[in-house]
């Protein structure tokens, strides 16, 4: 082996431990994990699904039923002539919440017995 020869291999050898020295090759890697780790959770976060989710069904069953409430009371008056139509379609929006109401806390009343089962 040549004196050239080894002078390359310990060059060789010199910039391998330099390179694996460099703090900004795992510097980016961990920010790499860091951006993957972010990106992936940001994308799963759905404000209105979490906030739903976080509702009793008592509250779930009140909005709902005041959601076809208001909306029967928008199609109601378009089928039935005159005041009756909007009396009814008026009348109808505390109903349905009544009715929302009663059926989520049957749900919630069927979730806690489940758990006091358990």
């Amino acid at each position: 082996m040549s004196q050239q020869d080894e002078i390359e291999r310990i060059k060789r050898i010199r910039d391998a431990q330099i390179q694996a020295r460099d703090p900004t090759v795992k510097q980016r890697q961990v920010q790499g994990r860091i951006a993957t780790k972010y990106h992936r959770t940001k994308s799963q976060e759905h404000f209105v699904r979490d906030a739903w989710g976080k509702f009793e069904n008592i509250w779930k069953g009140l909005i709902l039923g005041a959601f076809l409430g208001v909306l029967v009371m928008v199609f109601l008056p378009q089928f039935l002539p005159g005041q009756l139509g909007l009396l009814l379609g008026v009348s109808a929006i505390p109903l349905l919440m009544a009715l929302g109401a009663l059926f989520g806390a049957a749900f919630d009343w069927r979730d806690k017995i489940q758990d006091h089962i358990k």
